[in-house]
């Protein structure tokens, strides 16, 4: 998950891992924040992993969250 990273920052809209809101909510994030930002690290990791459903990515795998 670390390829998909914000700069190691977390993004208020997008969080560590560039999730876009849409794609957020749609794999549940949703329970935890409305947008990636709001959640912890592992929150985002795990609905990153539902995303890509359970495949991690590669360098070109993260344009799609």
């Amino acid at each position: 998950m670390a390829t998909c990273e914000e700069g190691g920052r977390n993004d208020p809209r997008f969080g560590y891992l560039g999730i876009m809101p849409s794609s957020w909510l749609a794999y549940g994030g949703g329970r935890y924040s409305v947008t990636a930002g709001g959640a912890t690290w592992d929150q985002q990791v795990e609905v990153a992993t539902r995303i890509n459903g359970g495949y991690v990515p590669d360098a070109y795998g993260c344009a799609s969250w």
